[in-house]
């Protein structure tokens, strides 16, 4: 799951619905599961210099993006669906999700860099 946050550069053509399904994605996982801080930072160790770049990249972009499908489902929905994205959203339980996003960014911008 995590590998899908430096598949792309969203400086690219179609980087932002790649960003926008890249931050459903997390969102969906971050519904039903967790993201354990040791895996995520053994994953940041684990970058080749150039996926490092990517991260920096890309990151910000998709946490904006998952929070916003956090905060408003049916806003995001029309862009969600040019991206390919088919989850209904609005209709998960998503009040955990913003508190695993802080984890998630805590953990990825401490040690990406």
């Amino acid at each position: 799951m995590l590998d899908q946050l430096v598949d792309f550069g969203a400086d690219t053509a179609g980087g932002s619905l790649k960003t926008a399904k890249a931050a459903a994605v997390l969102v969906e996982y971050l519904s039903c599961s967790d993201l354990d801080a040791d895996v995520m930072a053994d994953w940041c160790t684990g970058l080749t210099d150039d996926q490092k770049e990517l991260l920096d990249l890309n990151w910000p972009g998709i946490l904006s993006e998952a929070e916003a499908i956090c905060g408003d489902p049916a806003g995001e929905a029309d862009e969600l669906i040019t991206a390919g994205v088919t989850t209904d959203f609005e209709n998960m339980a998503l009040t955990e999700v913003p508190d695993k996003l802080v984890t998630v960014n805590t953990v990825l911008t401490g040690t990406a860099g």
